[in-house]
């Protein structure tokens, strides 16, 4: 049933807070604004206050995706805005007609699904992906007459309804009557999925499919080839997410009238690489040139040349492919002629193959307007034995992870009103760094800023590359001795372990309190954290705690050393012969006298046993940020803002904040191996 609305350019607004007074929403807050507007004041009033709602959160979130590889902001563009500004500008005047932003903004802000009835009896839902993951949400019910007026639906009674269309869901409807263009346009699209370009016998149907839909609107051959390329995407999206159990039958419906819409318009950013590629005039070009490169004749692109619709209609589904997978068959075709040459030889001979016939290099350049640089790359990838990483999933989570999450973000200046009260644990960060510099690197790049003498300048450029060279050969040596204990941790156990910094880890510690001199001047326990990377035998991180009472110093990594090498034999139920240790390069706890005679004694005392071996790695100062410290960063960030009254308290922070859970220990054995002065007299004896 109906409901009329008003016919100012509102329209749309007026039928959503028809929905909104039928459902009774008072959540969220915008909903209940409205509603009291419309109470207080009047109806032109409520449809502005909702409209500048809507628009505050398209302006905080233009980067969210309303369709896969398609942002608000992409939006805004392909409605002819030049920026989000102009957009918002246009919107924001009274009687403006709402768009497909605008409702997708509602969808998201009020947590409902929008169906909206068209003339012709078909109907159209538009979710946003959080109400889409919902089990259960209202909805919203809108006309849509021939794009000019929006009306507000209301269900009828359940005695007046039609008993034909009562047992049908709302997407099982939505595909009955989808258009048939579509259908065809998602037709090539998957018959795109499993096409070979290199094997003209790969797909019968392709060629017709290709002119059903050349046939079945106007555009040109980019833009048709772009569209499809779109559409191929979708079907990835939701072929990936149907085997993560994801339902996407309503973002498919959306999309599928997004494509339509725009597919007669130039509404995508075209590359002019691309428009020569798909260009008769710029492949009749390229077929023209001869694809010999020393006296012999080839023929190559004879016939070719005689055709080239040929070319154009194969470029336009090659290219209508996303990179991914044009890189993907690529590699496959490499891959088919290594296996087919010799599986252990880089310089096999590939065979190129295009259009049913047997091409030379420069003829399969010609035709399908691949790069030499892109061949070249993707034929050494393939010889290095390189895989292919580029999995629909992980590409998927990838970008996933770079959009902006969909919470509403505050804006910068209501960040810096209030982040000095609220957020008393955030410091600004000095422009040096906390760790501790190289000091012949800062020297080096003293003396080629003050040095005016080119030469000269490029004299101490060369001493400071050989510096970063040799550290990292350090580092390279290091990564290789880590790689093989992986593979064997029997043979060689390697192992990584720094201590961090004290004033992260007080207790008690009560942030509210913690610039009090109640906190700073007590009496509290300050706890040391030795982190311990062992990736042969650990998944995860082991962190020790020592208390103040233990002496720290040489003393303690000696028995760090004892207690690590117990635990490993624990796990691997045996003592590996080789045990590489990479320790900072501090002469106070690790690199000294006093740690190198405890590993001496340590092997002295399990001679006959299977440790033969123990070596320390210690890498450049001021080149020694490694992994460790990398977890000591988010040990930092799990402890910000955080209260703890005790050492167990701080742990289960850790545990519940940390994604990789730390093993942790307390080092309460510390032996005392300081009496340098019996070291020569043993060494005597036991030698």
């Amino acid at each position: 049933m109906l409901e009329s609305t008003c016919t100012d350019g509102n329209c749309g607004l007026d039928a959503i807070i028809s929905n909104l007074k039928r459902l009774d929403l008072t959540e969220p807050a915008l909903a209940q604004k409205v509603q009291t507007v419309l109470n207080k004041k009047d109806l032109t009033s409520a449809c502005q206050v909702l409209r500048l709602g809507l628009l505050v959160w398209i302006r905080d979130n233009e980067h969210q995706e309303i369709l896969p590889d398609v942002t608000l902001r992409d939006w805004m563009i392909m409605e002819g805005y030049a920026s989000k500004a102009d957009y918002i500008k246009a919107m924001r005047q009274d009687g403006e007609w709402i768009d497909t932003l605008m409702l997708f903004a509602a969808s998201t802000v009020f947590r409902a699904q929008l169906l909206v009835f068209l003339e012709d009896g078909s109907s159209h839902v538009l979710a946003a992906p959080e109400v889409q993951a919902m089990a259960s949400s209202p909805i919203l019910l809108l006309g849509n007459i021939g794009n000019v007026h929006f009306y507000g639906v209301r269900p009828l009674p359940m005695e007046e309804a039609d008993p034909s269309t009562a047992g049908t869901t709302q997407t099982d409807f939505l595909r009955e009557t989808c258009p048939a263009e579509d259908e065809l346009l998602f037709r090539l699209a998957g018959a795109l999925m499993d096409w070979n370009p290199w094997d003209a016998s790969s797909s019968s149907d392709l060629p017709n499919l290709c002119n059903e839909f050349e046939s079945s609107g106007p555009g040109d051959v980019l833009s048709q080839s772009l569209t499809c390329r779109s559409a191929l995407k979708l079907l990835q999206h939701e072929a990936a997410e149907a085997e993560a159990g994801i339902d996407r039958s309503f973002a498919l419906v959306i999309a599928k009238n997004h494509l339509k819409r725009w597919r007669g318009r130039c509404t995508f950013d075209k590359s002019r690489t691309l428009s020569a590629k798909l260009c008769m005039a710029g492949i009749q070009r390229s077929l023209a040139r001869n694809c010999q490169q020393h006296s012999t004749r080839h023929s190559c692109l004879d016939t070719v040349r005689k055709y080239p619709k040929i070319v154009l209609n194969w470029r336009e589904l090659f290219y209508a492919l996303p990179k991914a997978d044009r890189e993907e068959r690529l590699r496959d075709m490499f891959l088919q002629s290594k296996q087919a040459h010799d599986a252990e030889d880089p310089d096999f001979r590939t065979e190129y193959s295009v259009l049913g016939m047997k091409v030379c290099r420069n003829a399969f350049i010609s035709i399908t307007g691949i790069h030499a640089d892109t061949l070249q790359r993707l034929r050494s990838s393939v010889a290095q034995g390189a895989v292919h990483g580029c999995n629909m999933g992980v590409w998927r989570a990838r970008r996933r992870n770079k959009q902006k999450p969909a919470d509403q973000i505050a804006g910068l200046k209501y960040f810096l009103k209030m982040w000095r009260t609220e957020l008393p644990w955030i410091k600004r960060r000095p422009s040096a760094g906390p760790f501790t510099h190289c000091g012949l690197c800062d020297y080096l790049k003293w003396m080629i800023q003050q040095s005016r003498d080119k030469a000269a300048r490029e004299s101490v450029a060369e001493i400071l590359g050989e510096h970063f060279e040799f550290q990292a050969a350090q580092r390279a040596f290091m990564s290789q001795v880590f790689q093989e204990s992986v593979s064997d941790p029997s043979e060689v156990l390697a192992v990584s372990w720094d201590k961090m910094d004290q004033a992260k880890t007080i207790v008690p510690r009560i942030v509210a309190l913690s610039n009090t001199q109640f906190m700073k001047g007590g009496s509290r326990l300050v706890v040391s954290l030795i982190g311990v990377l062992a990736p042969a035998i650990l998944k995860r991180p082991l962190l020790y705690t020592i208390f103040e009472d233990q002496v720290h110093g040489a003393d303690m990594i000696a028995s760090l050393m004892l207690d690590v090498l117990q635990e490993s034999t624990e796990v691997m139920g045996q003592l590996p012969r080789r045990l590489f240790i990479q320790a900072d390069n501090t002469s106070k706890e690790t690199k000294n006298t006093i740690a190198l005679y405890a590993a001496a004694w340590l092997l002295v005392h399990l001679r006959g046993t299977r440790l033969q071996c123990i070596e320390f790695g210690y890498l450049v100062v001021g080149h020694t940020h490694d992994l460790i410290d990398a977890m000591f960063a988010y040990v930092s960030k799990a402890l910000a803002g955080q209260d703890f009254l005790s050492l167990h308290e701080m742990m289960n922070v850790l545990r519940n904040k940390m994604t990789t859970t730390p093993i942790w220990k307390h080092l309460k054995d510390v032996y005392a191996f300081t009496w340098v002065s019996v070291w020569p007299r043993f060494v005597r004896t036991y030698h």
